[in-house]
């Protein structure tokens, strides 16, 4: 991640965010958290090593499942897609129970409620119900900004435009 910045030898985290990202992120067995928490340290390191403003998204990161990083990647990716192909449901994104089941790779839908309120807990989503009133058949999911932008840090960004726009795909009609 840090050789698509160059000079990777020349870039390094301030110690404290380094420091909690390792204690953290070595405890972590899932692919995607992992993922996420080298994105995280790689998009931490600067040429002066002083930038502490990561330690916001470690804090959020420390506290979600892997279950619900699935959910908050494939989220997010659909709505910033959705926005550059100027679709008008881009955010908040509307989703089936059962895709969004799938994704997360659960069985239980009042599971799958407790991830949503979790993120929407940490103030990552806001999640409205709908369908009947017996049976939720979507969910409409408002996709926060600080999400999009743990989404870029955590995918190696430090920037979030400069990681929306790998989902920018040119209109070839």
């Amino acid at each position: 991640m840090l050789e698509k910045r160059g000079n990777p030898e020349l870039l390094h985290a301030h110690p404290r965010v380094a420091i909690k990202v390792i204690q953290e992120g070595s405890c972590v067995d899932s692919p995607d958290l992992q993922k996420m928490w080298a994105g995280l340290l790689a998009s931490s390191c600067t040429k002066d090593g002083t930038d502490e403003t990561s330690l916001i998204f470690v804090n959020i990161l420390t506290q979600i499942s892997s279950v619900q990083a699935r959910m908050i990647n494939y989220m997010t990716q659909e709505s910033v897609k959705r926005f550059y192909a100027r679709l008008p449901n881009y955010n908040p994104v509307t989703i089936e129970v059962s895709t969004l089941c799938d994704i997360a790779g659960l069985t239980d839908t009042s599971i799958l409620e407790r991830e949503l309120n979790h993120l929407g807990y940490l103030g990552l989503i806001f999640n409205q119900e709908l369908g009947s009133a017996n049976q939720t058949d979507k969910y409409r999911i408002t996709i926060k900004d600080v999400t999009l932008r743990l989404c870029a840090r955590c995918n190696g960004y430090d920037s979030y435009a400069e990681w929306s726009r790998l989902y920018d795909v040119p209109n070839n009609s």
